[in-house]
């Protein structure tokens, strides 16, 4: 009985297709059917006939190194076999497809890995080289900036006009003026308790109707009466006064 006939009558007894062996060794099923036809030549290489050989023989419970050795003896004296005997010992025989298509995507898996790995080393290196650099470019200006700033605001300062305040509180009934650098700001009766403020940059002039009813208050000091219950009194602030 030929290598073909013994795999195909072990896989039929356990009542197995083409399919329900590929599920299992993950061979394809056009490579199994080769097997069991002796059509080697749709495999791609003798090291993939043994491990195809070896594999589906385990699979179906048979003596896996009878049925290689069978093999080897036959493709010594058939023409159709091209290939050295001795390229099982020379190859590496992959006992499936999946198993050599997951050596090569564990490999680029690997690879891809080392890559992204000093990609990202990289990464974080230049990060903190600028991370540094705009460090100490930011801080070198501080310095100036509190300077001028202190400048700015001595500046405003002194630059800063001083105002003529007057603060007029009516304890009596008085008819009153008042005129702020030459602008007259009110003329008018005042009655007990009111306050009226005004400011000037140069000059305040009152006229008082009743001086000694009127509580006269000069950039936040209080002045004496201006003159009697009853009085008139003309009255000038300037800034020099």
């Amino acid at each position: 009985m030929s290598i073909g006939e013994i795999l195909r009558e072990a896989r039929e007894k356990k009542g197995l297709s083409l399919s329900d062996v590929e599920n299992e060794t993950k061979i394809r099923t056009k490579y199994l059917a080769a097997l069991e036809s002796e059509d080697f030549k749709e495999i791609p290489g003798e090291a993939y006939v043994l491990g195809f050989l070896r594999n589906y023989a385990r699979f179906l419970e048979l003596d896996a190194d009878q049925i290689v050795n069978s093999y080897k003896s036959q493709i010594k004296t058939s023409d159709t076999v091209t290939s050295p005997p001795c390229q099982e010992e020379s190859q590496p025989s992959p006992e499936t497809d999946e198993g050599l298509l997951s050596g090569a995507l564990s490999k680029r898996k690997g690879l891809s890995l080392i890559i992204t790995s000093i990609v990202v080393v990289m990464l974080i290196i230049l990060a903190i080289i600028f991370g540094f650099l705009k460090g100490d470019t930011s801080r070198t200006p501080e310095p100036p900036n509190r300077f001028q700033s202190q400048v700015t605001n001595t500046n405003i300062k002194t630059q800063k006009p001083q105002l003529i305040k007057i603060e007029l509180i009516a304890t009596e009934k008085c008819w009153v003026r008042v005129t702020a650098d030459g602008i007259e700001k009110f003329a008018g009766m005042l009655y007990p308790g009111m306050i009226q403020k005004y400011q000037a940059k140069n000059s305040i002039t009152l006229r008082l109707g009743n001086a000694g009813g009127v509580q006269v208050i000069y950039n936040g000091k209080k002045l004496p009466p201006l003159g009697q219950h009853g009085d008139v009194v003309d009255k000038e602030f300037r800034k020099s006064g």
